[in-house]
């Protein structure tokens, strides 16, 4: 298998669960091989790993490596788990935002790893300001000029990940509310969360029927002030995310997989079983 897919697979959900849950470690032992790393007979699987993510670094830095950066940098460095989330993938008209991260504000980035193009970017940025006030994108260096170029009619913010894996700031983010659009934003809600702005602003719930209820619902909606629904969408996207819990265990999880861990629903047991596995040594599993 090609070493890029081998690494954007690794890096995953699904395939962390099926190697420390399921003892499945093929794909693990077949990726250590393929990349060449030296390992120290006494390297436990944390330093195996850790091996694997700096080479992502240095090699193929994916999407997952922007995500983690992020989450690392952002969320867990300049903010706390305690007062902000993250959201992913989350679609917004006809686009998917990579990561929204909320802390009293709502900010959206934009990934644009140097593996990526730039062709779809001024359609993704008109359809995140259809939803929220503040869009950033997040690019390799190489990305820079072009980026800037495509995303100078907004007052989007621009970062660098830099070789040294720092967030470099290029231009600071600036609200910018003339797009936003109440089907854009009602239609990233649930049920109970449009309903729960509906009843709050009109002390009731339009009684209609189930196959009704969405486009009534919307209705009302659209006539309330487009920064009220866009204040009351962040408000609730908030609660969509709690990491209260095993929070201690979460901060022992290595820096490279707490973009797997965050967005896992780990229970104590799945973090002693993931501790078990990093403490192993990686020959001896």
């Amino acid at each position: 298998m090609n070493l890029d897919i081998l690494l954007n697979n690794f890096f995953t959900r699904s395939s962390f669960r099926r190697i420390v849950s399921e003892n499945q470690l093929q794909q693990y032992h077949h990726l250590v091989a393929k990349i060449n790393l030296h390992i120290e007979a006494n390297s436990d699987n944390a330093d195996v790993i850790d091996k694997i993510y700096r080479y992502m670094n240095k090699k193929h830095r994916n999407e997952y490596f922007y995500k983690n950066g992020l989450l690392n940098k952002i969320v867990l460095g300049r903010h706390s788990i305690n007062t902000s989330i993250a959201l992913r993938e989350l679609p917004i008209s006809k686009s998917i935002a990579d990561f929204v991260i909320i802390n009293g504000v709502a900010n959206v980035y934009e990934i644009k790893t140097k593996l990526d193009n730039l062709d779809r970017l001024e359609g993704q940025l008109e359809d995140y300001y259809k939803a929220f006030d503040l869009v950033n994108i997040i690019t390799d260096e190489s990305h820079l000029v072009g980026v800037t170029d495509i995303a100078k009619k907004f007052p989007v913010g621009i970062f660098v990940l830099t070789q040294e894996n720092h967030l470099h700031m290029v231009i600071e983010p600036q609200r910018y509310q003339n797009l936003l659009d109440h089907e854009a934003m009602f239609k990233i809600l649930r049920r109970d969360e449009y309903e729960i702005i509906i009843k709050d602003v009109y002390g009731e719930l339009p009684q209609v029927p189930d196959f009704e209820r969405f486009r009534v619902c919307f209705n009302w909606f659209s006539k309330i002030n487009l920064n009220e629904c866009h204040d009351r969408v962040v408000k609730l996207l908030k609660k969509r995310v709690t990491i209260q819990k095993q929070k201690k265990a979460f901060f022992e999880v290595p820096d490279s997989l707490k973009g797997i861990v965050y967005f896992s629903d780990y229970t104590e047991s799945d973090y002693v079983r993931l501790r078990d596995f990093l403490e192993s040594k990686f020959y001896t599993r």
